[in-house]
């Protein structure tokens, strides 16, 4: 008999997943913006697939009576809907059927080949009939992407002596792998990979011990948690001769390589795939860094989360020899990239990208002349992109035969990381780059029509949220078709890009926060009705209505229109059911009227975030919302919405965040609100709800944002919240009607960024552990409010602080801590404990009745910036060391019984008579001069110093309210969202101060003495 030759497959390279900027991770997948490449893109290693088996041929002797009736057998238990085994009839020779192979010796079949080649020809069965163990000369079978709807893989396989090559990939099987398959000691190819992760399982790898000859070995999708730690080890002492391993998403837990000097077995393997498992160790990088893999081609470790490495050691190896494609996204990589990279001259293609890698792109890169597709995105690169990567052009021919660095490249992806400066000219000389990736960095520049001209084959070009300007003419017509553009924060504004509308290829498309103040114009909606699945135009002045003869493109997942200017109704419910695949839809912060579609819940199930917040509509919350059974984040707040909170939003088991503030419902708060088991943020504030806080509300365990402010809500604040809502970061209840005292429990809430009880009717003291609130004793950590996926929900958020109401947009982060008790009837003493929180910003207990006096260490409390104390019974002195507060911005001590001086210098001299006034007893030292001495300039600084001169009074205001106000401007620079809050605050501040200081210097210069600071 002849030996069938081995037909190898391309290697199988992982596609890995795209993820759009605003989707979770379930619902959306159409919608891209990373670039991923595949092994299509640079060339296979293995040639394209051809038939593995030749049939219908004329051969010597037909197939034996056993043999035929064992195959009409096997598909008589078999469905073929489509007529793929119209051949197989009993007249005819078996060997001239479709999928059957014989001999041509001996006229024996020796292959079935029915696999699935496109996804629409499937057979369906319940089991592999036995009948087949009649084909003993059987050396390929292919039964892949067939439906056996969860048959085992029958164990009779295994007694298929001379079979070569199995393949049961995607065909439905489920259950346990047979450990009779390691008798199959002739197998060269074995493919169990599953549609489902974990159908299939394998209870223990030591049937493949008796695959000695076993070339690849695919398992994608099979649950191979019970193999254990050591399964590294056994693959390699009992597969030999294994050229490619593929294990992606079978829920491996570690990565336990033996020594390079136990690695002789593994010489022959080309690929790994061990992508999608659970990997928690370290990538061993000392035992492959003695050329333990000299044949390795392909390595995909991607997406194993916690997979741990130096990229500098890792990409340092020297066993790289023969490396093509190294792909380690997803993953906890660090370090840096090192300059030896650019001796991987092998490379092809490279995916470094969702890991914690920093440094700079090292210019050495430009050696890797056969390098098609870079993807470094979502790291911590920084620095600028290496001019012409510094080689010299004689250099550049050396390494690449070519004139230009990286003369291959096709896809380069260096999204959101912290890179800077112009964008390098020899980006712009790759007539062959496909797709460019900048986004979310901090590039700066011009950039023109004409470098983007030379880019005639780009399909992807994602340029948004850098300090990029584009100027472009309107009437430019493009040399290439995109399918995905990414043009926010690029000054495309103020007219409509017209420009767009030669791109009629767009399926992705983002135009946010451009200053364009224009209408849209009529083309725009005929070119985002056609392919077009992710659509951002928000953040900009657009005016005019949506038109109601648009269609949205029925396969679009994400339409963000919102913080426009749109108006009239909202876009008719029978066009968005046009789109059946929307799960992101944001219409706020427009001008829309009229009411909710009352059957937006049946058109639209499959909708994740809904926000309809900041327009004009009216009516009742519509009761089928609770349909959406996958909906994570819903927004109705600021509108003018009536009547009750819909119970039958418990039906949102998914619901992560939950905004109805702002607006007239009235009633209780739904009892059934507590089965929202997954629910993070709750804000109902600012309505008309009256009842008590619903007891059930502490089943929401993973509750970090509840705001039920501004409402007639009566009763005890619960004792629970302190015990069951643990994760609690913000908790606002003020403008209420609650009564009781500030519950001790409340102290437990370890995680509490703001506390807001003001304006209440509370009695009692100040809980003496409030001092032990964990996040208010440093400084405020990064508060990040997103979603599965990335995408970040838009929680708004007022703060009374600095005598103003701040509004924060908490969309990335969230450095704000506050104590507000303020408006009570609070009384006792100041807990001495308060001073321990050293990370408080602002502290307000105005309008209280406390007594006693201000704790001598309230100068350990270094992060104030507000304190408000008006309104109570104080009395005593001022404590010296609030002088040395250097961020305190605001106070107010005024209506209170405090007594003696004033102290002088340091920040209080920053605050005019107003924060004191109103203390009968308290008195203010002037200066006998309006200009300061020279060597004053360290006294506020020397906490020894006790006395302060006269002539102090103008330095200490100048050094004082400039280091104040100047010392978080650091900070700013960083945490752009805060800033502008507390710019506006600074403005406001400096306006008023210069009013008093310009009376209090023409008071000193008329009366030159101290004046009461009582009424």
């Amino acid at each position: 008999m002849v030996e069938q030759a081995l037909v190898w497959r391309p290697i199988s390279i992982l596609l890995l997943v795209s993820h759009a900027s605003l989707l979770v991770s379930s619902g959306c997948g159409s919608v891209q913006t990373d670039i991923r490449s595949t092994a299509a893109d640079h060339g296979s290693s293995r040639p394209p697939p051809t038939p593995p088996l030749a049939t219908n041929e004329t051969y010597p002797a037909g197939c034996s009576v056993s043999e035929r009736s064992a195959l009409l057998r096997f598909r008589a238990g078999l469905g073929d809907p489509t007529g793929r085994l119209s051949s197989w009839q009993p007249g005819v020779d078996c060997c001239r059927w479709r999928g059957v192979a014989c001999s041509k010796l001996t006229g024996a079949v020796v292959g079935v080949d029915l696999r699935n080649p496109n996804g629409r020809w499937k057979l369906s069965g319940r089991d592999v009939d036995p009948s087949l163990l009649r084909l003993k000369s059987l050396t390929h079978l292919d039964l892949s992407g067939n439906a056996f709807h969860g048959a085992a893989i029958p164990a009779f396989l295994g007694s298929f002596k001379e079979l070569r090559y199995l393949d049961l990939s995607h065909a439905g099987f489920a259950g346990a792998v047979p450990p009779q398959l390691g008798n199959l000691t002739r197998l060269r190819y074995l493919d169990l990979s599953s549609d489902l992760p974990g159908v299939l399982r394998v209870d223990s790898l030591g049937w493949v011990s008796g695959l000695s000859s076993l070339k690849r070995l695919s398992m994608d999708g099979v649950d191979l948690s019970a193999a254990g730690s050591d399964w590294v080890r056994l693959l390699h002492e009992r597969l030999p001769s294994l050229v490619e391993l593929h294990l992606r998403f079978c829920n491996l837990r570690t990565l336990a390589v033996p020594p390079a000097d136990h690695f002789p077995n593994f010489t022959s393997l080309e690929a790994i795939d061990l992508s999608r498992n659970h990997i928690s160790s370290a990538i061993p990088t000392s035992s492959m860094g003695s050329s333990p893999l000299p044949s390795l081609e392909h390595l995909d470790l991607s997406l194993n989360r916690n997979l741990t490495a130096d990229v500098s050691t890792l990409l340092g190896l020297g066993g790289w020899q023969s490396i093509k494609t190294l792909r380690f996204s997803y993953n906890n990589l660090h370090g840096e990239i090192p300059a030896s990279f650019g001796n991987l001259t092998s490379l092809v293609e490279l995916d470094l990208s969702r890991n914690y890698i920093g440094g700079g792109v090292p210019a050495s890169i430009g050696k890797l002349c056969k390098l098609t597709g870079l993807h470094l995105s979502w790291n911590n690169l920084t620095g600028e992109l290496p001019e012409l990567l510094l080689l010299e052009p004689q250099k550049q021919q050396q390494y690449c035969n070519s004139a230009s660095p990286l003369p291959r490249l096709v896809r380069l992806s260096l999204n959101d990381n912290s890179l800077q400066g112009e964008l390098p000219a020899w980006l712009f000389e790759h007539t062959s780059l496909r797709a460019l990736g900048v986004s979310s960095n901090r590039f700066t520049g011009v950039l023109t029509e004409s470098p983007l001209s030379k880019l005639g084959n780009l399909s992807s070009l994602r340029l948004d949220r850098n300090k990029l300007t584009l100027h472009i003419s309107s009437d430019w017509i493009p040399p290439f078709q995109l399918s995905q553009l990414g043009l926010g924060s690029c000054g495309l504004g103020p007219k409509f890009p017209s420009w767009i509308r030669t791109q009629r290829e767009l399926s992705w498309l983002d135009i946010s926060n451009n200053g364009i103040a224009d209408e849209v114009p009529p083309w725009f909606w005929g070119l985002s009705s056609e392919r077009v699945v992710y659509l951002n135009i928000s953040f900009n002045s657009i005016r005019g209505r949506v038109p109601s003869s648009w269609r949205p493109s029925p396969r679009v997942g994400c339409l963000d229109m919102s913080s426009n200017l749109l108006q009239g109704h909202l876009p008719s419910l029978d066009l968005l059911a046009l789109a059946p695949v929307l799960c992101i839809l944001d219409l706020s912060r427009n001008a829309f009227h009229g009411r909710i579609w009352p059957d937006v819940g049946e058109i639209m199930p499959r909708m994740k975030y809904l926000s309809l917040a900041g327009n004009y509509l009216t009516g009742e919350i519509p009761p089928t919302i609770g349909r959406m059974r996958g909906l994570q984040v819903l927004d109705l707040s600021k509108n003018n919405l009536s009547g009750g909170v819909p119970t039958a939003l418990h039906d949102c088991s998914s619901l992560i965040f939950l905004s109805l503030g702002r607006n007239n419902l009235s009633g209780a708060i739904p009892a059934s609100f507590g089965r929202l088991y997954s629910l993070r943020v709750l804000l109902l504030n600012d309505n008309m709800l009256s009842g008590e806080i619903p007891p059930s509300i502490r089943g929401c365990s993973a509750l970090e944002a509840l705001d039920v402010g501004g409402n007639a809500l009566h009763g005890n604040i619960p004792t629970w919240i302190g015990s069951d809502l643990r994760a609690l970061r913000i908790l606002r209840l003020r403008s209420n009607r609650l009564s009781g005292e500030v519950p001790v429990q409340a102290t437990n809430l370890r995680f509490l960024q703001v506390l807001d009880v003001a304006e209440n009717n509370l009695t009692g003291s100040i809980p003496e552990k409030l001092g032990s609130l964990g996040s208010m004793r440093y400084a405020a950590k990064l508060y990040s409010p997103h979603i599965n996926g990335g995408a970040y929900f838009r929680l708004s958020l007022t703060v009374y602080m600095k005598g103003l109401s701040l509004q924060f947009d908490i969309k990335t982060d969230f450095l704000v801590t506050s104590i507000d008790l303020s408006g009570n009837m609070l009384s006792g003493e100041l807990p001495r404990s308060l001073t321990n929180l050293s990370g408080l910003v602002s502290l307000d207990l105005s309008s209280n009745l406390l007594t006693g006096t201000i704790p001598d260490r309230i100068g350990d409390m270094r992060q104030l910036q507000s304190l408000d104390l008006s309104g109570n019974y104080f009395s005593g002195g001022i404590p010296p060391c609030m002088a040395y507060l250097s961020f305190l911005g605001f106070l107010n001590l005024s209506s209170n019984n405090f007594s003696g001086e004033v102290p002088a210098g340091g920040q209080l001299d920053t605050f005019s008579d107003a924060s004191f006034l109103g203390n009968p007893h308290l008195h203010r030292a002037l200066f006998q001069s309006s200009y300061p001495r020279d060597d004053v300039g360290t006294v506020y600084i020397n906490k020894s110093v006790e006395t302060r001169t006269d002539d102090s009074f103008s330095m200490g205001l100048g050094f004082g309210f400039a280091f104040g106000l100047l010392a978080p401007f650091t900070i700013m620079l960083i945490k752009t969202n805060w800033g502008a809050v507390y710019f506006q605050f600074v403005d406001h501040i400096v306006e008023k101060l210069s009013k008093h200081i310009k009376c209090m210097l023409w008071f000193y210069a008329r009366f030159g003495a101290a004046q009461p600071l009582g009424a």
